[in-house]
């Protein structure tokens, strides 16, 4: 057996012996002896160099005090389309007074996101729904153009008739619109912690819209004590 395959068994021999407390893996979900050394260790060949560990279940604590409190959690997904594919709009100088304020039509467009996801809230759920401070929350942002019908110049003959989305608005400006939903959907934009954003291929024959939909998890109020201690 060379030297790196010995120190190959020695690091396995030392992964499987670490408490599962340590490691947060459950002994069950623990690799087995073929899906560590491979399908010839079993037979007495020499263990290969290069080790390949299969997925194992991490439980954070967190989700392990929530379980055993028996909280259950609750998923929000409210999904809802405004009928344009627009960006936020740099904002426009006073040089009276030095400073800067925000273009209209960016005002009108957060406005039009802000009650487009109330109207979405009170179809699905009956009323406003909105995710509590320092919740993590996952924003995701469809948009859809139309193209043209004829093969633009500027587009190479071998993406027709894909036709990419390759042309304004920017992705960071589509995104940037999501400060309309601060204090309607959530109380600080900063709470976004997951932020994608697809900018479809365009067609011609579909409609121009952006989809927005928005997800969180919170724990049910009757038991939160119970996960606080």
């Amino acid at each position: 057996m060379s030297l790196c395959q010995r120190l190959a068994a020695a690091s396995m021999r030392r992964a499987w012996r670490t408490p599962a407390t340590s490691a947060h893996v459950p002994r069950a979900c623990a690799p087995s002896t073929e899906a560590r050394y491979g399908p010839t260790a079993a037979h007495g060949d020499a263990a290969p160099c290069a080790v390949t560990f299969s997925a194992t279940l991490r439980v954070m604590p967190h989700e392990a005090t929530a379980a055993r409190c028996g909280v259950t959690q609750m998923r929000y997904e409210i999904t809802f389309y405004v009928p344009w594919v627009r960006g936020w709009q740099r904002a426009g100088v006073n040089f009276r007074s030095g400073g800067h304020y925000t273009r209209n039509r960016t005002s009108a467009d957060e406005q039009e996101i802000a009650f487009r996801y109330k109207r979405a809230c009170r179809d699905q759920y009956g009323m406003q729904v909105m995710a509590p401070p320092h919740v993590p929350v996952t924003l995701i942002i469809d948009a859809y153009s139309k193209g043209p019908k004829r093969r633009p110049k500027y587009l190479p003959t071998w993406l027709w008739p894909r036709m990419p989305f390759t042309v304004k608005p920017d992705a960071d400006n589509i995104a940037k619109l999501m400060d309309g939903l601060n204090g309607v959907a959530w109380h600080d934009d900063a709470q976004v912690t997951k932020l994608l954003v697809i900018k479809h291929d365009r067609n011609y024959l579909g409609n121009e819209e952006t989809a927005f939909t928005i997800l969180w998890e919170e724990p049910d109020e009757e038991k939160q004590d119970c996960r606080d201690r």
